[in-house]
């Protein structure tokens, strides 16, 4: 936001409406990292033959500002019908998740380095991951050069292109003595709301298949046990991804753990 004689963008206060949705409520650059530009990105279902989006400045500021507006339609198979809401008393299934409005908060690449728009067919961007990962022992970045093999059943492009899957951190343990220990990533949410976790999978360690095994925890909570790719897909270098509903907690995190599985080689 910048200053004019006669206007201050960054004393904007105001709300967004997209299709009666509230996207933005009391939105002010004064509150975030002014100097470096706030991007939103939103996942709405539309069933009219138009989008309308609506700026409703503050009474008191009475300005509102937009740099840029992107519309980009999303495939069906972005966001399914259905997902498993995770708690710790139950899984179970969450019904009508694609028309739910989504706003995007966290976008992680596992171990690689950033993805831009110019890589991705839904230009979205991918940040590294080591901002929310904390630091596990026996844990390494992992890089492949081979080609990802997109399968019926599993990711397509549209959910994830080829320079998120080439990429992931791996953990084992190097002898008995030394524990299993979890990886985990926390991330800051807003208590209150219902979260949509997305985990990518693409086996690029193993030398074969039926040898990997592991459990996937989400706030804490057990969301697969023994999970074993190559039968899902049976093929190794092959995107796979689960979806999941939280809720999000009082305290402001969010935490997803991957550990070793006891079937595992």
């Amino acid at each position: 936001p910048f200053t004019t004689p006669n206007l201050d963008l960054g004393l904007a206060q105001f709300h967004v409406l997209l299709n009666a949705h509230v996207a933005l409520s009391n939105f002010t650059r004064l509150l975030s990292d002014a100097t470096n530009p706030s991007i939103v990105e939103y996942l709405i279902w539309v069933d009219a033959e138009k989008l309308e989006i609506v700026f409703v400045p503050n009474k008191d500021s009475r300005l509102a500002f937009v740099n840029a507006i992107e519309v980009i339609s999303a495939p069906k198979d972005l966001v399914p019908d259905t997902a498993q809401y995770l708690s710790s008393s139950k899984l179970e299934k969450f019904e009508g998740l694609n028309q739910q409005a989504l706003e995007v908060v966290h976008r992680v690449t596992v171990g690689g380095v950033k993805v831009t728009p110019f890589n991705d067919s839904l230009w979205r961007t991918w940040v590294p991951d080591d901002g929310f990962f904390r630091p596990s022992v026996g844990s390494e970045k992992l890089y492949f050069g081979g080609r990802i093999k997109y399968r019926v059943g599993g990711a397509s492009r549209e959910v994830g292109p080829d320079n998120v899957y080439n990429s992931a951190r791996l953990i084992r343990s190097k002898n008995d003595s030394v524990p299993n220990v979890n990886m985990t990533w926390v991330f800051p949410v807003v208590g209150g709301y219902k979260y949509l976790v997305r985990l990518h999978f693409c086996d690029i360690a193993s030398i074969s298949l039926g040898l990997l095994y592991f459990n996937v925890y989400v706030n804490g909570n057990l969301a697969y046990e023994d999970l074993d790719l190559s039968y899902v897909l049976n093929s190794l270098a092959s995107p796979f991804y689960a979806d999941f509903v939280v809720d999000g907690g009082d305290d402001g995190a969010l935490s997803v753990g991957v550990g070793p599985s006891k079937r595992s080689m």
